[in-house]
């Protein structure tokens, strides 16, 4: 899909906010048209606005909030981060750039991926609206692999990428990064789903310790 390279006409940044989350949103239906989530098949949408109206629930603002709407475009769809700044700015482009794990197509292989972005959050340390997109993200994600898991089983998760081992290893690098940088209750919150999570994989028998979960040490 070729979202082109106009910048929005006469307008300047930053956008009033109600046009910023009304226009982040109409561009991320576009964009994520037809696309759906791995286990459930629901519209990618309701993720991205499950997302969003967590950084809203914890204190975000506008540019995070339309950034946690984006934060998928840069990895999968046709967007690029020419576009993204010109018609939302740089600190929109920048947030959604720091949240993504690739930006080129066809992407690296996801062991590849996830490591190299396990490396950068540790090297630059991610700033609180990228620490709280992130964290609504992978919050979001977890929830939905808990439900699909108590609904119908382990075999959801022929659906992803990596084994439950590597995927639980990502997540726990992600949030060891980013939890300092987050409101108190929204780090607890992302910890208590990893655990749960955790305890599921293994109850379901794919996950036989924490230490092949890559759990942190207590």
């Amino acid at each position: 899909m070729d979202v082109g390279h106009e910048p929005e006409p006469g307008t300047g940044f930053p956008l009033e906010p109600d046009r910023l989350l009304g226009e982040a949103l109409r561009w991320a239906a576009r964009l994520h048209e037809g696309q759906v989530r791995k286990a459930s098949g629901a519209p990618y949408l309701s993720h991205l606005l499950e997302v969003a109206s967590t950084v809203v629930a914890h204190g975000g603002g506008p540019s995070a909030t339309a950034a946690a709407l984006l934060h998928d475009v840069l990895e999968d769809t046709a967007a690029d981060e020419r576009w993204l700044e010109e018609r939302f700015g740089s600190r929109i482009r920048e947030i959604v750039a720091r949240c993504s794990d690739s930006t080129t197509f066809p992407k690296p292989p996801w062991e590849e991926r996830k490591r190299s972005f396990c490396e950068r959050l540790e090297s630059e340390g991610p700033d609180p609206e990228v620490a709280l997109v992130l964290a609504a993200d992978k919050l979001s994600n977890v929830r939905a692999l808990r439900r699909e898991l108590r609904a119908k089983g382990a075999g959801v998760l022929r659906a992803f990428n990596a084994p439950p081992d590597r995927q639980l290893k990502y997540l726990w690098c992600v949030a060891e990064a980013i939890v300092p940088h987050l409101p108190a209750a929204l780090g607890e919150e992302l910890v208590d789903e990893l655990r749960g999570l955790e305890e599921e994989l293994t109850r379901l028998g794919v996950l036989r310790s924490e230490a092949e979960a890559g759990h942190p040490a207590a």
